[in-house]
């Protein structure tokens, strides 16, 4: 057990100072280009389990490289079908988004115009987390996600919405209330788009009015 553990931990060192040197010695928008590459042969070419392991490892190096190019990789690996890879994805997302999330907003516009998959549901959750607190969140990508063929992409998308300080979100969702699109994830929650648009408009009603009646001691 020693002996095995004393070689994960020199592996695990060699690889932390292997990535350290990358970052700090590499042109980032090269290293950044040669990671887009590797993901775009990884997922190509390799068994599942090899391919998975590496979108992993190359996804934490993408996240400490400012270049577009890394949003574009994650991105990239977030449309894989392995939940665990996306997963790391999404948290790499995250952390690159930190302080760029206009760059982000452009990376998922111009990955929209060209791409479907799994990322397309991830993506308006990540944009609300990711978006400049002092900022307006981004309606305009959010709205297009909200008319995304992928049913389970829009709705992910009206929450993402109706959690916005956005003054005229729910106003924005009103004409989704009789969308029939079907919810693959629907459980015993609500079965179509128009459903779920429908609570989420008439919580927000209930939390305004709420908000603006009087107080028992005020009545």
């Amino acid at each position: 057990m020693k002996d095995r553990l004393d070689r994960y931990l020199s592996v695990r060192r060699e690889a932390l100072l292997t990535e350290a040197e990358l970052v700090e010695t590499s042109d980032a928008e090269a290293l950044a280009r040669a990671l887009l590459e590797r993901v775009m042969t990884a997922r190509a070419t390799r068994a599942s389990h090899e391919a998975a392991f590496e979108l992993q490892a190359v996804a934490d190096l993408l996240a400490k490289l400012p270049s577009i190019d890394s949003a574009n990789a994650l991105l990239l690996i977030l449309n894989d079908e392995d939940a665990v890879v996306r997963l790391r994805a999404h948290d790499a997302l995250r952390r690159w988004a930190s302080g760029r999330s206009d760059d982000l907003v452009r990376a998922a516009t111009s990955f929209l115009e060209s791409r479907s998959g799994p990322a397309v549901r991830e993506l308006p959750s990540l944009l609300l987390a990711t978006a400049d607190p002092e900022g307006p969140a981004p309606m305009g990508l959010l709205l297009r996600l909200l008319d995304d063929p992928d049913a389970d992409a829009a709705a992910e998308a009206a929450c993402a919405i109706a959690a916005t300080d956005d003054p005229d979100a729910f106003q924005a969702l009103l004409p989704y209330v009789l969308d029939p699109r079907p919810l693959a994830s629907a459980g015993r929650g609500p079965r179509t788009v128009g459903e779920l648009v429908e609570q989420l408009v008439a919580t927000a009603r209930m939390i305004e009015e709420l908000a603006t009646s009087p107080t028992v001691g005020d009545a």
